[in-house]
């Protein structure tokens, strides 16, 4: 008998018809195991795209199964099933607000829209007290007016090794009330989001986005946050036969009365790059990132090559006082992407990382390789409601 963790497992599945008869709906069933968690999930689709497409909506399916320590009534720590599934339906229409203003812009759109999201455990602790918000049965109504438009100019250099790209560019204003009937307590939901972006000659492309949210219950804000984005990716430079852009990330979350369970951490996404501690938590947390991309000529046998380094830095805690009170922890990284366009697999990445002051629980020094696919620009189009992400 032993203990020992298997060298390969199945992690992930996912089988995707882009548009089912023609109908523009997307179709996908998957399978994953995400932090221990068996995931499975089925949804079907069709997403705003005005003036071609006004109507948005869609149906979701996702069952997690899982086991999970939990502290029962006589301060017993024990391992408990989880069995929870997650229900959605949504569908809204945009209608057409204002005209452009020039014929190289697309028209203002108003879409309200509302959704039902039904949360229910077929497998939970058997004592509930009233902290126990992560285990409750619930169904969230929600409703949504959101103001946007959305443009694109042709660039190249930003993800892709040279190809032309789509860079959106305009803005997305909404607004979300919503519902929740639960066992033990009832509470409304509210929500505002605001995002723009824009080319400035010169300068280069910057977007910025402001989230905030919350529910509203015993005359008090729960499980709210407040969410600022600051991105920017400077105008090409040409240095000899390479073309280089340098990018920034400024991004800061605090949580509004979360519960227990919910923390932030720095992540490969929101923090520090390579950054995967769990030691290092709290409820309010600042991530700066700033990234130099070189986009060199050489070619060989369709394989495209791009040298990389960046700088994080980040400070997390509570969501009480400054942020800038907290230890900075930071991360430096160097490192080649490669890529062939008449492949179909992901762009090829190696990289040493360095992390100077880090815990326990994170290598001061990674090497790796990894596949990773081509990020995407945030767009402007409607979407359907839903709470805005503590993340």
């Amino acid at each position: 008998m032993t203990s020992r963790s298997p060298v390969t497992r199945f992690e992930q599945g996912r089988y995707t018809i882009q548009n089912l008869n023609g109908t523009f709906i997307r179709g996908d069933l998957g399978y994953e195991i995400l932090d221990d968690k068996n995931v499975y999930s089925v949804s079907f689709s069709r997403g705003f795209l005005p003036p071609t497409i006004k109507t948005g909506m869609g149906m979701s399916y996702k069952r997690y199964v899982y086991s999970d320590y939990f502290i029962n009534q006589d301060s017993v720590s024990g391992l408990q099933d989880i069995d929870l599934e997650i229900q959605n339906a949504y569908i809204g229409h945009s209608f057409e607000l204002f005209p452009a203003s020039h014929p190289s812009l697309h028209n203002v759109y108003l879409t309200p829209g509302i959704r039902v999201r039904r949360q229910l455990y077929n497998k939970r602790p058997a004592y509930l007290d009233a902290n126990a918000g992560n285990y409750r049965n619930t169904t969230l109504y929600m409703g949504s007016l959101s103001l946007s438009q959305n443009n694109f100019y042709r660039s190249n250099y930003f993800y892709e090794f040279g190809r032309t790209e789509d860079i959106p560019y305009g803005f997305y204003i909404n607004m979300t009330m919503g519902y929740e009937r639960g066992e033990q307590y009832d509470r409304l939901y509210s929500g505002f989001s605001i995002s723009a972006s824009d080319y400035i000659n010169k300068f280069g492309y910057l977007f910025g986005e402001v989230n905030i949210g919350g529910y509203y219950h015993d005359n008090d804000i729960e499980q709210g946050l407040i969410d600022c984005r600051l991105r920017y990716a400077s105008r090409l430079f040409r240095i000899r036969h390479n073309n280089v852009r340098l990018f920034t990330d400024i991004w800061y979350t605090r949580g509004i009365d979360r519960q227990p369970y919910e923390h932030l951490r720095f992540t490969n996404v929101s923090g520090i790059k390579g950054f995967e501690s769990q030691l290092i938590q709290g409820q309010q947390r600042l991530s700066f990132l700033f990234e130099p991309v070189v986009f060199t000529p050489w070619v060989f046998l369709g394989f495209r090559f791009v040298f990389f380094g960046f700088a994080s830095f980040g400070v997390i805690g509570d969501p009480v006082g400054s942020v800038l009170e907290n230890q900075v922890y930071s991360g430096y990284g160097l490192g080649i992407r490669i890529k062939n366009d008449n492949l179909v697999f992901n762009t090829l990445e190696l990289s040493v990382r360095v992390y100077p002051n880090s815990p326990m629980d994170q290598d001061n020094v990674i090497w790796s390789m990894s596949g990773i696919p081509t990020p995407t620009f945030s767009n402007f189009l409607p979407q359907s409601p839903g709470i805005n992400v503590y993340r």
